[in-house]
């Protein structure tokens, strides 16, 4: 079943995937995403990322932040439009399955290997795919407890979205989100 509140809230990041063949399964991943994930707050604990996040559609207000870090990190980097792209869809799915199940009242610690098991059947087959998912289960950073699943660090597009998803979920740093995700001019 296509969560369709979860791909329209992220229209706008959406367009920041300029190619169609990663756009569309970035799309589809959304669409995968759990009925709760538009209400859970961003930290389960509370102790954890602004205060704004620590509320109902916190998770959601974080995944818009880490889409904006990553966006600009690229530009900052000179990145390819493929791994900016990459880049996009994999900030846009790194948290979207935070609970093993859905009545978990906490995220469980492997949570970044979640999107993968939840996916692969319904998606595996989409180009892109398996790299947009590997960049996703690498978000972690040196506090993954699974040596696959930490970033490699050869590979830029992993440390990309550690940074940012370590930079947005500091307390202190407040990154307005109102209107600092636009639809790319550029795109046709």
């Amino acid at each position: 079943m296509l969560n369709e509140g979860v791909v329209k809230y992220f229209a706008n990041e959406l367009q920041l995937i300029n190619d169609k063949q990663v756009r569309e399964p970035a799309e589809a991943l959304l669409g995968l995403a759990p009925e709760y994930f538009l209400k859970i707050p961003s930290s389960t604990t509370g102790k954890y990322h602004p205060i704004d996040e620590n509320c109902e559609g916190g998770k959601a207000i974080h995944v818009k932040r880490v889409v904006w870090l990553v966006h600009e990190l690229c530009a900052m980097d000179a990145s390819s439009s493929l791994e900016h792209d990459l880049a996009i869809a994999a900030a846009l799915v790194h948290d979207l399955f935070f609970k093993d199940i859905p009545e978990q009242k906490h995220s469980v610690d492997y949570h970044p290997g979640l999107i993968r098991k939840y996916t692969a059947e319904a998606s595996s087959a989409l180009p892109h795919y398996a790299d947009i998912v590997a960049i996703a289960e690498r978000h972690s950073g040196r506090w993954e407890k699974n040596p696959e699943l930490r970033p490699q660090q050869k590979l830029m597009l992993d440390k990309m979205l550690h940074i940012a998803d370590y930079v947005a979920s500091r307390r202190p740093v407040h990154i307005s989100i109102s209107n600092a995700i636009a639809p790319n001019p550029k795109k046709g």
